[in-house]
């Protein structure tokens, strides 16, 4: 009975210690945990280009849906310039799911898109614009200051359309454009040489 009692009494005192030894090591977690959470990311924001908006993923994505959506009907939209500079990425990526036309990337779209309105005009007319361009579909242009919390107000469109903010230059105009300015001066400097050359002649003349 001794020997019974002996080794009920081991086995009872080496459960509390046990269960102390647990809670003292969950109770240190804890607190190491709630540290952890409080010290700043010291490394900075490497590869997260993501912006939050101020909330969720689920309500983040069902905004975005919404807004391409309207992008896609009015061509043009205004919103804030960091919403504006997410909804870019899912505007361009409509594009591209347009400009492939299969059944893949009608199923695709469908799923992002709220209409069927929507859906029609990105496999149609929007499709049909840009089969010559490789990207670059949207503009972001800041237009002003919201009043109330000076909030930055950005337009967001699809370019090469009519009713524009600015209209689209492209390459070969600028290539253009440039050599005209030089051909300019190339000329204007030439005169000024055959100016200066008419009048050293005379010069020499007066001389004579």
């Amino acid at each position: 009975e001794t020997t019974r009692r002996d080794r009920r009494t081991k086995r009872d005192t080496l459960s509390r210690e046990n269960t102390h030894i647990l809670l003292s090591l969950c109770r240190r977690l804890f607190f190491a945990r709630r540290v952890i959470l409080r010290t700043p990311n010291l490394m900075g924001k490497h590869g997260i280009s993501l912006r939050k908006l101020g909330r969720d993923s689920a309500h983040r994505w069902a905004m975005l849906r919404t807004m391409a959506d309207q992008l896609i009907q009015h061509e043009r939209i205004e919103t804030t310039v960091p919403k504006a500079k997410e909804l870019r990425r899912v505007a361009d990526k409509m594009i591209t799911l347009g400009k492939e036309g299969t059944l893949s990337a009608r199923r695709r779209a469908k799923a992002i898109l709220r209409t069927d309105a929507s859906l029609i005009k990105l496999f149609g007319p929007l499709a049909e614009r840009y089969e010559g361009r490789s990207g670059g579909y949207t503009r972001v242009t800041q237009t002003r200051i919201r009043v109330g919390d000076a909030a930055k107000m950005a337009y967001i469109e699809y370019i090469d359309r009519v009713g524009e903010l600015r209209p689209t230059r492209s390459s070969g105009k600028r290539n253009s454009g440039d050599d005209d300015d030089t051909n300019g001066k190339v000329a204007s400097s030439l005169s000024a040489t055959e100016e200066e050359d008419d009048a050293g002649e005379e010069s020499e003349k007066k001389k004579e």
